[in-house]
């Protein structure tokens, strides 16, 4: 009987940015002062250690950031937050974005918020 050769699996590396490992990075857009943002894995465990409702929307926060229905201004110029409401779910979505480097952004945390019809 003749044996198969094991196939070879080869394992996405994660990708770098800046040194530091990242789930995604955006596109820069005129509602993100034209630069990328980032979201890094330590920023990324920071958030859902304190807001278990983020749990598993690493993605739809990058799509918080890239279509939002709002921004809002932070007392911090560098930072602002990035709102969008999922309906399916019933909860609101707030993504703090700091920009405190020239050339990226960066998802500092992520929380929900139920959401109420008045929301609007």
């Amino acid at each position: 009987m003749k044996r198969r050769a094991k196939k070879k699996v080869r394992l996405m590396r994660p990708e770098k940015f800046k040194g530091r490992q990242i789930y995604w990075k955006t596109g820069p857009h005129s509602h993100t002062r034209n630069v990328p943002v980032v979201l890094f894995y330590e920023s990324w465990n920071h958030a859902i250690s304190g807001h278990d409702e983020m749990y598993g929307r690493e993605y739809e926060i990058m799509d918080v950031i890239d279509d939002p229905d709002r921004k809002d201004e932070s007392w911090n110029p560098t930072v602002n937050v990035y709102i969008k409401v999922n309906r399916t779910d019933n909860l609101v979505i707030s993504v703090v974005v700091d920009f405190e480097h020239e050339d990226f952004g960066y998802v500092k945390t992520a929380y929900g918020d139920e959401y109420c019809e008045n929301d609007d």
